[in-house]
C-alpha cells in the first residue's frame, strides 16, 4: 500500500510540475491588445479635431489595404516610425429616402497598436501633417501611478524603470527542487526494495 501512495505521490508531482510549466509559459505567450483609441474630426480644409484619445484593451482597426490619401503613423522619440497605415476617409454619406450627401466633414475612430517607445500620433493628407498627437501631454497625469497608456518614454514621471522580478525562475527553481526530491524518494524505495528482495533470496 505505502508503495502505491508513493507513485500516485509521484505522478501527481510530476503532473502539476508540467502544468505549472505549461502556465508558466502561457502567460509569457498571451500579452493582453492594448491599443490607442482615437475619435477625430476631419474637415476636408485639412483642418482635424481631436475629440478624445484613451488606451484601451481591445482590437487593432481594419485599415484600408489600398492605399488611400490619409495615413496614420505612430512615432517613438527619436522619429523611428513604429506604424503606417492608411486611413479610410469619407465626406459623403448615404441616406435613404434622400439619397447620397457630401458633408464637410467626417469622423472616425481608429484604433492603432499601443508601443512602449510610442511618443507620438500623426495624421497625414497627400503627404501633409494634419494631426500631431504628442502622447505625454495626453496620458502623463504624474499622479505618481503608471496608468494604462503611460509608458517610461511618454510619462517618465510616473513610470519609472524597475527592475522586474524574474518570476518564470522561480517557477523552474522550485519545479527542478520538487523532481530531486522525488527522484530521491525513488531512488531509496528501490534500494530498500533490492535490500529486501536480496534478503529473501539468502533465507
Amino acid at each position: 500500500m505505502n508503495k502505491k501512495i508513493f507513485y500516485l505521490n509521484l505522478i501527481a508531482i510530476i503532473f502539476f510540475s508540467m502544468l505549472a510549466i505549461n502556465l508558466s509559459n502561457a502567460q509569457g505567450s498571451i500579452q493582453l491588445q492594448t491599443v490607442y483609441s482615437i475619435n477625430i474630426e476631419i474637415f476636408k480644409n485639412d483642418n482635424v479635431i481631436l475629440n478624445s484619445i484613451s488606451a484601451a484593451n481591445a482590437t487593432i482597426s481594419h485599415f484600408p489595404t489600398v492605399d488611400t490619401d490619409y495615413k496614420i503613423k505612430v512615432l517613438s522619440n527619436d522619429g523611428q516610425e513604429l506604424f503606417n497605415n492608411n486611413l479610410g476617409v469619407s465626406f459623403v454619406i448615404s441616406l435613404d429616402p434622400v439619397g447620397i450627401i457630401e458633408t464637410n466633414s467626417t469622423t472616425i475612430n481608429p484604433r492603432v497598436p499601443f508601443y512602449a517607445n510610442a511618443k507620438y500620433i500623426e495624421i497625414y493628407h497627400s503627404g501633409k501633417k494634419i494631426l500631431n498627437i504628442d502622447l505625454s501631454k495626453q496620458f502623463c497625469n504624474k499622479n505618481s501611478l503608471c496608468d494604462l497608456g503611460e509608458n517610461q518614454y511618454n510619462c517618465p514621471e510616473d513610470c519609472k524603470i524597475k527592475e522586474g522580478i524574474n518570476f518564470g525562475f522561480y517557477v523552474y527553481a522550485t519545479i527542478a527542487i520538487i523532481a530531486t526530491i522525488a527522484l530521491f524518494f525513488l531512488f531509496r524505495l528501490k534500494r530498500r526494495q533490492s535490500f529486501a528482495n536480496l534478503s529473501q533470496k539468502w533465507k
